[in-house]
């Protein structure tokens, strides 16, 4: 679809009977996506493609449908999202018009991996050690920095400091340090807050799943059993759907047996696959 200057493509346009009268055929956008669960920028990319109908129409579609991989069309309401689009449009027909001569600032974000020059951007930065090799580094704080004269991660790493906590303030959640990663990059060692406080038991479990959280499916949970000086491992796999309501109630059912035990687990996922478990299956997850 072509208005002017601007360009949209999508996959399908279905006339949309409920919207458009006998007079005026009303069309919905339809976007093919190759993944299970829709983002925030495939919405877009659907609002976009209504916004130039809009152009070629005299109305803007009121919805639109996102097409996930084995999965019914979604249907998407897209006046919300016009605003957003409205205020992109002007922005890129700036970069069109007036093209910047200088270059524009060095920035890694998660978008980088699908952009053909993500490697090359990438050995740049390595070689003047850019602070966008930070992960949580961002553009703001990056000109923030730059007005103190801090351009690299190794300067950067001189800028931490070690707070003492006062004796009499209430103990606080350590929070991420900028900084502080910045060191950890230039010495090359690991610090801690603070020294844990486990304690070794005489029956611990360790626990991970693994899953595809773009379909929202754990097909594998492992649990290692270590009791005295014995370990033993356990594998509970499904291969469909229906089968993972089943892992999840014996994985259970082989930890309830060591109720006393300790269960360790790496990041958020295994606590966020069992509160999904928990409300997609109906399984009481509470005790484990």
């Amino acid at each position: 679809m072509v208005a002017e200057d601007l360009v949209a493509a999508c996959d399908a346009l279905v006339r949309n009977t409920l919207e458009g009268g006998k007079a005026h055929a009303h069309y919905a956008p339809h976007l093919v996506i190759g993944t299970h669960t829709v983002t925030k920028e495939q919405k877009l990319a659907l609002a976009y493609a209504g916004y130039v109908i809009g152009q070629t129409k005299r109305y803007l579609p009121r919805t639109g449908f996102v097409v996930p991989v084995d999965s019914k069309p979604r249907l998407v309401r897209l006046p919300p999202l016009y605003s957003n689009i409205r205020s992109i449009v002007p922005s890129l027909r700036q970069f069109v018009t007036n093209p910047a001569t200088g270059t524009p600032l060095l920035n890694l974000t998660h978008n980088c991996v699908t952009c053909p020059f993500h490697d090359h951007c990438l050995h740049e930065a390595e070689e003047i050690d850019s602070l966008a090799l930070l992960e949580r580094m961002s553009p703001k704080l990056i000109r923030r920095y730059a007005k103190k004269g801090v351009f690299t991660v190794n300067q950067l790493s001189y800028l931490f400091k070690l707070r003492r906590r006062r004796k009499r303030s209430p103990a606080t959640q350590p929070s991420f340090n900028i900084e502080l990663q910045a060191l950890d990059i230039r010495t090359s060692k690991i610090y801690l807050h603070e020294p844990p406080t486990l304690e070794e038991q005489p029956v611990e479990l360790y626990l991970d799943v693994e899953g595809i959280p773009d379909k929202g499916f754990q097909y594998l949970i492992g649990l290692l059993i270590k009791n005295r000086n014995s370990i033993t491992m356990q594998s509970f796999w499904a291969e469909t759907f229906e089968d993972e309501r089943r892992i999840f109630r014996d994985c259970i059912e082989a930890a309830n047996r060591f109720p006393n035990a300790p269960i360790y687990h790496y990041g958020s996922y295994e606590p966020r696959a069992f509160e999904s478990a928990a409300k997609t299956h109906g399984i009481d997850c509470i005790a484990f």
